[in-house]
């Protein structure tokens, strides 16, 4: 989520919890595209107070909140850096994406944690956890409603944090930078080692494609709900995207994921690759905690590889971000200057077996991902 100072990138998550430090009230909700698809595209800034993991207590404490939809009307101030990324990331994005987020019922751009929210500048030193934590997306289910009391409609809304944007010119930062943060947070390498470093992802090295990165992450969990689960609190059915193939080849088996997925948190096996190698990312942190930055690199190869079926380590982690990270890899793929490659460095392995730097986008590009090309058709057919 950034460069440098890792304070200023984007968070993903799921679902966590925010408290908007917006000066300006929150009024009336507004959708994102009130004007249809080829009008302005609105992003807001969200308050008052808003926890969207907030559920429904028949019995609850004096004084406890209950949960209400987000809602705001604060849009963004014209030639602001944050206002300029965001235009800029609806100009690159693909028509299907565009598509996608007017069907929204609300974009925010989440304040919490922000020492002071002025004129579209989030002041204060934001770590990157505070950053990853103001960044969710989700679809509302009746758990969320008193019983017996259903609203007419299940909202659906994705936010990510006000951190990159520290002053009204500081812009987001470069993809890269994007990707580094969120791989340093994942896999915490020890201090001595180098850790894995990713390169410039060529002309789509641009803050714009930071935050179509962020949007993109965020919708697709939007989107792992309306596919996976279409009747809100009703029963997962893996089998109603891609003819049930998605997975095949990639997971063991696929369990319904908690009901706010944390940032980070793995779930469920990968299929081996290799008999004598667990090939999943709690084999990654194990070797780093026992201070086995070699071993821990050799795995992570092994999701960055050519025959690798993620387009991510984030992939990797669950599938349900498997299928939200490869909807952002198919989106980033289809812009306006496509994203073709993203070299990464893992250096305790290319000095055991002298690797040239792995790159997902450009073994996709040149069709050498025959996994990860058979899941990113998945959308290619949802999202024509």
């Amino acid at each position: 989520m950034k460069l440098g100072a890792l304070t200023l990138i984007f968070g993903i998550v799921t679902l966590l919890y925010l408290a908007s430090a917006q000066s300006r009230p929150a009024t009336a909700a507004t959708p994102p595209c009130p004007s249809g698809l080829a009008g302005p595209f609105n992003v807001y800034l969200l308050g008052p107070k808003f926890d969207p993991s907030l559920a429904y207590n028949a019995n609850p404490t004096p004084g406890s909140p209950t949960y209400t939809s987000p809602t705001s009307s604060t849009t963004l101030t014209a030639g602001t850096a944050m206002a300029t990324d965001l235009g800029q990331a609806s100009a690159i994005a693909p028509q299907f994406f565009k598509q996608q987020l007017c069907g929204l019922d609300g974009i925010f751009i989440n304040t919490n944690d922000c020492s002071n929210f002025t004129n579209d500048v989030c002041s204060g030193s934001l770590t990157p956890k505070q950053v990853t934590e103001n960044s969710w997306g989700y679809r509302e289910g009746p758990w969320q409603f008193p019983p017996g009391a259903p609203p007419g409609h299940y909202g659906r809304y994705i936010a990510i944090s006000a951190g990159p944007w520290s002053t009204a010119t500081s812009h987001a930062p470069p993809y890269s930078g994007y990707e580094q943060m969120l791989l340093n947070q994942l896999l915490p390498w020890p201090s001595g080692s180098t850790p894995p470093a990713y390169g410039a992802a060529a002309s789509a090295d641009t803050p714009a494609m930071a935050v179509l990165a962020a949007l993109a992450h965020e919708l697709g969990h939007v989107l792992w709900y309306d596919h996976f689960r279409p009747a809100a609190g009703g029963p997962y059915n893996f089998d109603t995207f891609c003819d049930g193939t998605f997975f095949a080849g990639s997971w063991r088996h696929v369990d319904q994921p908690p009901l706010w997925r944390q940032f980070g948190a793995p779930q469920n096996s990968h299929v081996l690759s290799d008999p004598n190698v667990a090939d999943n990312v709690a084999d990654m942190a194990l070797a780093l905690v026992h201070r086995n930055p070699g071993s821990a690199a050799e795995l992570l190869h092994r999701i960055y590889m050519t025959k690798g079926r993620w387009a991510s380590l984030f992939a990797a982690f669950s599938p349900d971000e498997d299928f939200v990270e490869t909807f952002k890899f198919y989106v980033l793929t289809k812009t306006t200057t496509p994203l073709t490659s993203l070299p990464i460095t893992i250096t305790a392995q290319q000095i055991a077996k002298t690797q040239p730097p792995d790159d997902i986008p450009k073994d996709y590009t040149n069709n050498l991902k025959r996994l990860l090309n058979r899941k990113v058709t998945c959308f290619q057919q949802a999202y024509p």
